[in-house]
């Protein structure tokens, strides 16, 4: 089981609160990517229990963060610690249909090096309608649009209000409010005791801040759904702006 937990919180613990929720699986290999003063971290160690304790070492504080777990044979690409700055980040898991075309055309345009894994093309594809001046939700629903098959994906975009962006076209992705922080997962099987999730549809994007979690689908239309969890659930009608009064 691949495995993804995003998080936005408050209280600048993002990074060791998404690793606490893998913590508990039995993956042998895990990847912490967020970004601190517009600098990326790309962490990868042997378990998110081995990237807890570098965190432990080395604390690093960000409002959002992800955290994904994959066996030892996939290839996570090649590590980067604070590297200068980018427009988003992503993590994907699941299968997705058109990779090998999509990897194979970003190399051939240059936007990619040869060593990259579906992550990286992920956040290339995101990074390309950003460049095109679209707003964030706006280029994560077009990358959504061009990738094909099963899987979910995991973006942050740094410069903008709204940190991490969920979007999944197959259905076991839950979001929520986890001790006060947004939270998402791509498998309900993550589910903390007592926790109570709202699961996703295929084609729904869910956009996490500290404060509120915005629901929409694929167009940007309206879902109506209450996770009791949740102190804050916004729903929003516009495909390119999340700023409504939150409801309590």
């Amino acid at each position: 089981m691949t495995a993804i937990a995003a998080i936005a919180s408050l209280d600048g613990a993002a990074a060791q609160r998404a690793c606490a929720l893998l913590a508990p699986t039995e993956h042998e290999r895990a990847r912490l990517l967020c970004f601190q003063d517009h600098a990326l971290h790309d962490w990868r160690a042997p378990s998110a229990d081995a990237l807890a304790a570098q965190l432990d070492q080395t604390p690093i504080r960000a409002c959002a963060a992800l955290v994904s777990s994959l066996p030892a044979a996939h290839n996570f690409g090649v590590p980067r610690n604070a590297s200068p700055p980018r427009h988003a980040a992503a993590a994907a898991c699941g299968a997705i249909a058109n990779l090998r075309p999509l990897r194979k055309h970003m190399i051939a345009s240059g936007w990619l090096d040869h060593d990259v894994d579906e992550s990286a093309v992920v956040a290339a594809l995101v990074d390309f309608y950003l460049r095109k001046a679209k707003q964030p939700l706006d280029a994560v629903r077009a990358a959504l649009r061009k990738l094909q098959g099963a899987f979910t994906i995991a973006v942050i975009v740094p410069e903008s209000p709204v940190s991490l962006f969920i979007a999944s076209k197959h259905p076991g992705v839950a979001v929520g409010f986890v001790d006060g922080a947004a939270c998402a997962l791509s498998d309900a099987r993550l589910r903390p005791h007592g926790a109570e999730l709202t699961p996703l549809q295929a084609d729904d994007v869910a956009i996490l801040t500290p404060r509120q979690i915005v629901l929409t689908d694929l167009d940007g239309m309206q879902i109506v759904k209450h996770p009791r969890s949740a102190p804050l659930l916004e729903l929003s009608h516009s495909a390119g702006h999340a700023n409504a009064d939150a409801r309590a």
